[in-house]
């Protein structure tokens, strides 16, 4: 597209159609180039193309991953998944990611992708002016900052800072600090209270996205976890609410394989070390502890995540409204389908991570094609 410039003297798009029947991967050519896309919207195409998964196969799952990855890289988020279309709009400012273990300072666990902070309102909403800077946040957690559980303050500001040498405790890639620093960073420093889910909590310190909203930040929250052996710790350990059940699309008794970090639903129960857990669907769990509204959800079960999160749509139509940010484990899943989904149900699609994807409740109804939406589910409204 850059070389077309010239060619009509333009040098900046508000709208780029791209669909070459399985070609649009020819982006992947401008990885590494310099120069930003001077795109506001790009319309892509991501139905006639696969590409090759980290086990080898190949799959169109895998190509909508690395394309959704490629547009982070350069800057944009998902708005929309169409029916065979993905919608990239430009970030308004770039994100913070990652953290660069040799520096203080943020870079990207997407590559490339690294500068100013975000602000989000408590529903998610993106807002569009801030004054909070790298200096400023680093000054605020050292001399205003005091963790909730004072034991875990000195942890709590290294993690808070990317400081962190290895990643025994909290995140085991890094999403707890890109969740803090890109989503909830204003809320944090204006001392807002919030509340998570963590389904599919495993152990209560290893590779737990909420540590550090609870032991850090003081936030409430439900933990659900069907494997005994992880109970005990996450009681003791941890504040959140914590049941020792799956989370489902429905109240029913499932198989589950207990495999430790990798326990997972068994559909026949066949696997080695299987038990019959009993589950919920999520709305069951925050009436129990009498919670109307997750600030962030956390949900990683093992390929059971699709059957969740229709549940919701068919047995809690409006949950959906109430929950601000969901980090949702995708290597498992196929990717379009769970981005269609969410779409459906109000969501853009903020960036792909290396296993999971972070959707954000948009500011407002998008309006639909004519009474029917492009997006499946999504209910046509016309201005007034």
């Amino acid at each position: 597209m850059r070389d077309c410039h010239p060619a009509v003297g333009a040098d900046a798009a508000d709208l780029w159609s791209l669909d070459v029947v399985g070609h649009e991967l020819i982006l992947e050519g401008k990885k590494r180039s310099s120069i930003p896309y001077q795109v506001t919207a790009i319309l892509l195409e991501n139905n006639n193309f696969t590409s090759e998964c980290e086990d080898g196969t190949t799959s169109s799952s895998c190509a909508v991953k690395m394309q959704d990855q490629f547009m982070n890289f350069h800057g944009y988020l998902k708005w929309a998944q169409l029916e065979f279309d993905g919608v990239f709009v430009r970030r308004q400012r770039q994100t913070w990611a990652g953290a660069d273990r040799r520096k203080s300072r943020p870079t990207s666990i997407i590559p490339g992708d690294s500068g100013a902070v975000a602000n989000f309102t408590q529903s998610g909403s993106i807002a569009t002016t801030s004054s909070i800077t790298w200096d400023k946040f680093a000054a605020w957690v050292s001399t205003d900052f005091r963790a909730f559980d004072p034991e875990w303050e000195a942890w709590c500001k290294d993690q808070m800072m990317g400081r962190h040498a290895t990643r025994a405790f909290g995140s085991q890639h890094g999403q707890d600090v890109y969740l803090l620093w890109n989503v909830f960073l204003e809320k944090v420093m204006q001392g807002q209270p919030g509340f998570y889910v963590e389904s599919g909590a495993n152990h209560w310190a290893r590779m737990s996205n909420t540590l550090l909203y609870d032991k850090c930040l003081g936030w409430k929250g439900l933990c659900l976890e069907p494997n005994p052996m992880y109970a005990k710790q996450l009681q003791e350990n941890r504040s959140c609410h914590y049941f020792g059940e799956c989370i489902s699309d429905k109240v029913e008794d499932l198989h589950f394989s207990m495999k430790g970090v990798m326990g997972l639903i068994d559909p026949t129960g066949s696997a080695r070390h299987t038990s019959v857990v009993h589950c919920r669907p999520l709305s069951a769990f925050l009436r129990a502890v009498g919670a109307d509204a997750v600030d962030l959800w956390s949900l990683d079960v093992e390929g059971h995540e699709m059957p969740v999160l229709e549940g919701i749509r068919e047995v809690s139509p409006t949950l959906y409204q109430n929950i601000g940010v969901l980090l949702i484990e995708n290597n498992k899943v196929d990717v379009k389908e769970e981005d269609t989904l969410m779409s459906s149900q109000g969501y853009m699609k903020w960036a792909d991570l290396e296993f999971d994807g972070l959707f954000i409740r948009r500011q407002r109804e998008i309006w639909a094609v004519r009474p029917n939406s492009s997006i499946p589910g999504e209910a046509a409204t016309l201005p007034r």
